[in-house]
């Protein structure tokens, strides 16, 4: 299979009137960027997001806006909590009825850890005596 011929103009699909490239982006600011939404796989940057994709400063900002609340379950060692994320840092709290919050959970959490992944990570290295064999690890469950 042959790639596009050189000098070739962007490739037309139907209703789309305008284009844009995107250069030196993540996938992630590429699909807030992207002006067809339909077409961008939220679950995906959700994923990637979790994991680590995004810059600390991106999660900063968007915490002094709003509170930031990960749909995913975040399950520590075989426990689920609901994470926030709050101008003053991280809540993690206790997974009440149909998924919402419940009482907090009483760790703190230093200001230097910003991302969900971080957070992850921080709640393994605090929380590691509740590792079991059958619970060994702590994730973002997908819902």
């Amino acid at each position: 299979m042959r790639g596009p011929e050189p000098g070739a103009g962007p490739v037309r699909h139907a209703g789309v009137e305008r284009y844009a490239q995107y250069r030196d982006v993540t996938p992630v600011v590429y699909g807030a960027r992207f002006s067809h939404r339909l077409f961008v796989n939220k679950k995906a940057i959700e994923l990637i997001l979790l994991d680590g994709g995004g810059s600390p400063e991106m999660w900063a900002d968007a915490a002094q806006s709003h509170d930031v609340f990960i749909p995913q379950t975040l399950e520590i060692f075989g426990r689920p909590f609901v994470a926030v994320l709050r101008r003053d840092g991280w809540a993690v709290h206790h997974r009440g009825e149909e998924g919402k919050r419940g009482p907090l959970l009483e760790v703190s959490i230093p200001h230097d850890v910003r991302s969900p992944r971080a957070l992850r990570d921080y709640m393994a290295d605090v929380c590691h005596e509740w590792a079991t064999p059958e619970h060994d690890r702590v994730r973002w469950l997908d819902s």
